[in-house]
């Protein structure tokens, strides 16, 4: 979650702050070439202008503001609900476990096969210390009798 909100800090909200200029630049460059450029107007017009431009500005600036904190709503929103779905889904692959388990062999028969395999290991290691001690006799035969 802080990945996003990190994101949404440091590209989204920079970039809207870098950008905005050029993009009511862009909308009223549109606006001229289809519509034309305003005329020129007494003082009582530019101050109805000027009331308009703030007006409208703030008009922007809240449309854009609503826009990103929905935005960062919708993030942390999703960001939950992911997280929600992904227990859900861990929790069901558990019962998964749970209910299909793999090993049909019980514990006892398990704990005698480890037995068996110990016990084992255990006889191939006396068997091959006798060797070693068999093949040094031999060696030693051999060495004495050519």
């Amino acid at each position: 979650m802080s990945q996003a909100s990190n994101w949404y800090e440091n590209v989204l909200g920079p970039f809207y702050t870098a950008n905005r200029a050029n993009i009511h630049d862009q909308a009223t460059s549109n606006l001229e070439k289809q519509y034309g450029k305003l005329f020129e107007t007494c003082d009582e017009g530019v101050t109805c202008r000027e009331n308009n431009k703030k007006r409208i500005e703030l008009e922007i600036k809240t449309l854009w503001s609503d826009l990103l904190t929905g935005f960062r709503k919708d993030v942390l929103t999703s960001t939950l609900k992911t997280e929600i779905i992904l227990k859900t889904a861990y929790d069901k692959a558990i019962e998964c476990e749970e209910n299909f388990p793999c090993c049909t062999i019980s514990d006892t028969i398990w704990n005698n096969i480890m037995i068996q395999i110990n016990t084992l290991e255990t006889q191939v290691s006396t068997i091959q210390v006798q060797n070693k001690t068999v093949e040094a006799r031999r060696y030693e035969i051999e060495k004495h009798c050519t």
